[in-house]
């Protein structure tokens, strides 16, 4: 008899599967294995005997990859839009070309 646990982890397993085929059918990755040389039905072969150990870290990895991105990229608009909130106040001058606001002293 088959157990909840076991079905889980096959279900776990295909879902796995499938997003590595998704990231692969992507047209930015047909592209870099074109250019490496990998032949795409090669690669599902592979994918399609991984155990899902080796499935589940790669995804893992992947997401990780993936979402560093974004935040790496939000840190670097934050950072640009506080140079610019600072230069428009006349805290620092980062940008000449941007004026600064003029505050009237009585």
């Amino acid at each position: 008899m088959v157990g909840t646990h076991e079905i889980i982890q096959q279900e776990q397993a295909s879902f796995d599967r499938s997003q590595i085929n998704e990231h692969l059918a992507s047209q930015e990755a047909q592209s870099t294995l074109a250019s490496l040389g990998v032949d795409a039905s090669e690669l599902q072969a592979r994918v399609a005997h991984i155990t899902p150990d080796e499935l589940k870290q790669f995804n893992e990895e992947v997401d990780h990859i993936a979402g560093g991105d974004v935040h790496v990229f939000a840190v670097m608009v934050f950072i640009l839009i506080l140079m610019i909130v600072l230069d428009r106040l006349g805290t620092v001058d980062f940008y000449p070309d941007i004026p600064s606001v003029e505050y009237e002293t009585d």
